[in-house]
């Protein structure tokens, strides 16, 4: 009892949300030198080979709404240049509007563009940032000091943070989630304790988180949940309160569309606005996963909407009914507990937009994770004692979840922050090996299977950004199930793969369900027409014909398949022949 007590004291002090903003720098430091990864290289290249103005400022896409016609013209000159995968859709595009964050990587591509060891240095310190505004936000708003400090350790090393520190391009999320927190405690401030500042910090601070990211939309949750919960002003005062943040939120939401920025013709990034449907449909499940994850759950990078990995959500979904009936009656009984409830719940719904990833976890972990302290405190408290199996159930509840945040989440947390780098290692070598077939523009490069689209359209689109002129490429597919490549003319070839070109489930970011391909549609792709010549009921890709400008055997175009991580050359079969192609 002596050394709980100490570890209660310890938790209370003041100074220890500085302690645990230290640890969790000093957890995710290995992410360091870490080096360029991916989109790195690219806002890198872009940022300092193009001119600054209005329209190209923001690295995420230009601020200038584009006609229907302009984005599939642009599509397809990408598709020709091999810039994006010939199965993408002409209705593809993706534009994030984040100013703020472009500000910081662009001025850092102008001190010190060749020194990614102090771009993730920036990102460990915003991660340091974004644990302070939380400490903050919990001392407010947990009534016990230890609460709150434990509530601040559990965030600060909770090992979904890993991903988006250890990713410089993914600094974004931190600057919308340490803003947005901090403006969720201004609001509180002045609400419960008369701090005018706050009336005008809350709104400012939650407008430059949206600046910075989309994720910032989740503090609209919370900020939801304190009208609901904690401000005991009438309602038309509340109403009154919540109007300065409204009007922010509306003003961004309209400069956002006014300019262009948005999602159409992808299968995983949702926007609500271009296809409600399918955010109702596919965004149920994601909530269900992300809810699940921020709790201690399966990993949200787990899931995939295919039929295959679709028990990530089933267990997922029981994970959620277990914590729910186990806090059942913490939350019956304590108002702060349901804010915290409802603001977890409502801040995940933004962010289901996106793919589900644990990086997406910055603001729905902080209501998730004040939760288990909270709960932890009513289980393991002394008017808990007793020999009830409601008793003994949340207290093993509590056990468990603290074992999974304290113990595993720790141990993880550092190398989960080299989740990107590890991605970028693998990328590489299987980029120089690709490459190293091909020295030369005058070949074609001719990718005959990749882990998916993405990975190998980033091999291109790196080894240019990385001041290198490689041979053009064509990725005839994303996948690493077998592919069957049959010779039909000197010139062309017949590719069937098992399940659809669409298959991978990254490979749908891409295409949605609502622009199926057709029988007969052909598409311009470096040295070849592409003709599809079979679909599936779902109108995706199985067969496709590759009639290429040159003959095969030539010399000109050089196939590459995938072993053991990198690429080899091989020979295409002649005519009447077929090869399989399968990954080892």
């Amino acid at each position: 009892m002596t050394r709980l007590a100490s570890l209660g004291r310890a938790l209370a002090m003041r100074r220890f949300t500085l302690v645990a903003a230290v640890l969790g720098i000093l957890l995710v430091a290995p992410s360091i030198p870490g080096g360029f990864q991916t989109e790195d290289w690219v806002f890198r290249d872009v940022a300092r080979a193009t001119p600054v103005s209005l329209e190209n400022f923001n690295l995420w896409g230009g601020d200038g709404r584009l006609p229907e016609r302009a984005i599939r013209e642009r599509v397809r000159g990408q598709r020709q240049r091999g810039l994006t995968p010939w199965v993408t859709s002409e209705a593809f595009s993706v534009s994030f509007f984040r100013p703020l964050a472009s500000l910081t990587h662009r001025l850092e591509f102008s001190l010190y563009p060749n020194r990614p060891a102090l771009m993730h240095l920036q990102n460990v310190l915003w991660y340091g940032l974004t644990i302070l505004a939380a400490g903050l936000l919990y001392r407010r708003l947990l009534a016990r000091a230890w609460v709150a400090g434990l509530a601040t350790l559990l965030y600060a090393v909770d090992d979904a943070h890993g991903h988006p520190v250890g990713w410089i391009s993914n600094r974004n999320a931190l600057i919308g989630a340490s803003l947005s927190l901090l403006a969720i405690a201004a609001h509180d401030r002045w609400r419960r304790d008369g701090w005018r500042a706050g009336a005008w910090l809350a709104p400012s601070a939650l407008g430059l988180g949206l600046l910075g990211s989309e994720l910032a939309l989740g503090a609209v949750g919370y900020l939801v949940a304190h009208a609901v919960f904690i401000d005991r002003a009438s309602r038309p005062r509340r109403l009154a309160a919540s109007l300065p943040w409204l009007v922010v939120v509306a003003a961004w939401a309209l400069g956002y569309h006014a300019l262009g920025h948005g999602v159409s013709g992808s299968g995983l990034y949702l926007d609500p606005l271009h296809a409600p449907g399918d955010f109702v449909t596919a965004g149920a499940a994601r909530v269900v996963v992300l809810l699940a994850s921020a709790f201690g759950g399966p990993p949200a990078d787990l899931y995939s909407e295919t039929t295959s990995l679709s028990l990530v959500a089933i267990a997922s979904l029981a994970v959620l009914i277990v914590i729910v009936v186990a806090m059942a009656a913490t939350l019956g009984r304590d108002r702060v507990a349901r804010f915290w409830a409802l603001g977890t719940a409502l801040s995940a719904l933004p962010v289901i937009a996106a793919f589900p990833e644990d990086r997406l976890l910055l603001l729905t972990g902080a209501g998730a994770l004040a939760l288990v302290a909270r709960f932890s405190e009513v289980a393991f408290s002394a008017s808990s004692d007793g020999a009830s199996g409601a008793r003994r159930a949340a207290r093993a509840v509590a056990g468990l979840l603290l074992v999974v945040h304290l113990v595993a989440a720790p141990l993880l947390l550092p190398f989960r922050s080299l989740t990107m780098a590890r991605y970028e290692a693998r990328l590489a070598r299987a980029r120089e090996s690709a490459y190293a077939l091909a020295p030369t523009q005058r070949n074609t490069l001719v990718v005959l299977d990749a882990p998916d689209f993405y990975f190998a359209t980033m091999m291109l689109l790196t080894r240019i950004s990385s001041g290198h002129s490689p041979a053009p490429t064509l990725i005839v597919t994303g996948t690493l199930a077998p592919v069957s490549v049959t010779g039909v003319t000197d010139d062309t070839l017949d590719v069937r793969v098992a399940g659809s070109f669409l298959a991978e489930p990254f490979n749908r970011i891409y295409r949605d369900a609502s622009h199926p391909m057709r029988v007969g549609e052909t598409t311009n792709a470096p040295a070849a027409l592409i003709t599809v010549t079979e679909i599936d009921h779902a109108g995706r890709p199985v067969a496709a014909r590759f009639h290429f400008n040159w003959p095969v055997s030539g010399g000109r175009l050089v196939f590459a398949r995938w072993r053991a991580g990198q690429y080899e050359r091989v020979a295409p079969p002649a005519p009447g022949q077929t090869l399989i192609v399968k990954a080892r």
